[in-house]
């Protein structure tokens, strides 16, 4: 077995096992004021999250407030609510100076326990697109394998605004379109356009077993270049179009070797750099 078929199957069996999430999830998930009501959840509910297969959940409520709406037949994610009560509590003080006595009352609640909250993915709505955290420009600096794209003959283009996507490959186009600069969607794309070149011609939109292919491809690049907090989320992205069944991974971990290797032998100095910077 070469050093590609070991970390594929590596990279696999944390897939099933689901210590990639449990390790790298922490690193990726973040808390505070964002676009998105997840983004205040607890710990537990983002991971309920991601284990459903998205990065965006929320109630249909909440859909409709930004103009979305959950398709028929949709299942629901299900995070926990907390249940609190309300109670009071009296506070009595004495004035030291007149002995008058002043009783106040100040409300207070406890957490009584949880209930089950119904969410909906992003991918089960639809309607206005929604804005998503990408990139008008080019990054700074080309990421990394960048020479990859230039050797298979595609333009990379980098574009903003709202779409319900962070990025495609388009063969017919000769063309890597992102809306982020995230590495792991980066070499998602150039996964795709190296499955396209050799187990050709790809078919549109999102097949499952292309889109095992690439993200699995992904996460095997990302642990190469250290990039770890790709690859909880690459986790739940294959489990989600493997549909649970992770006998589909393995069956394509040939394919997906392929790939990988035909990335790597076309940027052997990037490789080698990257490794050195490990060692």
């Amino acid at each position: 077995m070469n050093r590609i078929e070991e970390m594929a199957e590596n990279v696999i069996r944390a897939f099933e096992s689901g210590t990639l999430v449990e390790t790298y999830q922490i690193r990726y998930l973040r808390r505070g004021k964002t676009d998105r009501p997840s983004g205040s959840w607890s710990f537990m509910n983002q991971m309920f999250m991601l284990f459903g297969g998205t990065q965006d959940a929320r109630g249909m409520a909440q859909w409709r407030n930004v103009g979305r709406r959950v398709k028929a037949g949709s299942r629901a994610v299900w995070i926990l609510a907390p249940i609190r009560r309300s109670f009071r509590v009296e506070h009595e003080s004495i004035d030291p100076a007149t002995g008058e006595r002043t009783v106040t009352q100040e409300t207070r609640q406890a957490l009584v326990g949880f209930k089950g909250l119904p969410v909906f993915r992003l991918e089960d709505t639809e309607g206005d697109p929604l804005p998503l955290p990408g990139a008008e420009h080019a990054p700074a600096e080309p990421p990394p394998l960048a020479d990859v794209a230039a050797s298979l003959g595609l333009r990379v283009r980098y574009a903003g605004g709202t779409s319900g996507y962070y990025g495609y490959y388009s063969g017919r186009e000769s063309l890597i379109h992102l809306k982020t600069h995230d590495n792991g969607v980066w070499w998602h794309e150039l996964a795709h356009a190296m499955d396209d070149r050799l187990h050709g011609p790809l078919k549109g939109g999102q097949d499952s077993m292309q889109e095992i292919v690439a993200e699995t491809s992904a996460a095997i690049l990302a642990r190469m270049y250290g990039h770890e907090p790709y690859i909880g989320r690459a986790a739940a992205y294959v489990r989600g179009y493997a549909h649970g069944d992770m006998k589909r991974v393995w069956s394509l971990v040939a394919r997906i070797c392929r790939v990988v290797e035909g990335i790597l032998d076309m940027a052997v100095p990037a490789v080698d750099a990257a490794a050195s910077q490990e060692g």
